[in-house]
């Protein structure tokens, strides 16, 4: 399990090395020494990306039914965005 770790972590390094290499060539110097800080996130898994479009859509169907008056199933939309996603990965 450990060995998984260090591997995610190794591949980290070397993505935000890449970012901060891709930031000072597209950059001018100038802007570049103003930085104190590079935050480089992971990227997100299936579930993480399923949450959010979770969220999303529940918000815009919460907004189109306040405001609009209209109505559909949200878990139907949620099960063909997951169908989506899982066919994606």
């Amino acid at each position: 399990m450990r060995n998984n770790e260090d591997i995610k972590e190794a591949v980290y390094e070397m993505m935000k090395q890449q970012v901060v290499e891709l930031a000072r060539k597209t950059f001018r110097p100038k802007f570049m020494n103003r930085i104190d800080e590079y935050i480089v996130s992971q990227p997100l898994n299936s579930s993480e990306i399923s949450k959010i479009v979770e969220l999303q859509v529940s918000y815009s169907c919460f907004f189109l039914f306040s405001f609009h008056n209209l109505y559909f199933s949200i878990y139907r939309l949620l099960s063909f965005i997951d169908l989506q996603l899982k066919s994606n990965w």
